[in-house]
């Protein structure tokens, strides 16, 4: 082909409108991508929230079984209830503990 048969692409006032028309497509994708954009950073957010949320229960709970009130502490506080409150009849936890364990 001969190079004079080949469009060339210049700009005159009749590429004006397509020029126009190119620049509201540029603008219509670029606010539609930020708007998107903005939409799932509040969207991840919120997730993350959720996430902070849940690891928070779950250091909790995990807190919660490591710091079991043991025979042992019950002991301990008995006897304090009992020097505390010398008027009060209160049963020893151990004997309670055995007579749920045989009783059970």
């Amino acid at each position: 082909m001969p190079e004079d048969s080949v469009p060339r692409l210049a700009l005159t006032k009749e590429t004006l409108l397509p020029i126009g028309v190119v620049l509201l497509l540029l603008g219509g994708v670029s606010s539609t991508w930020i708007w998107l954009e903005r939409r799932f950073d509040s969207i991840q957010s919120e997730v993350s929230k959720g996430f902070h949320a849940t690891e928070v229960r779950m250091i909790s709970i995990e807190n919660k079984l490591t710091q079991r009130w043991t025979a042992r502490d019950q002991q301990i506080w008995t006897q304090q209830l009992k020097i505390d409150n010398p008027e009060l009849s209160v049963p020893d936890a151990l004997v309670i503990a055995k007579d749920r364990r045989v009783s059970r």
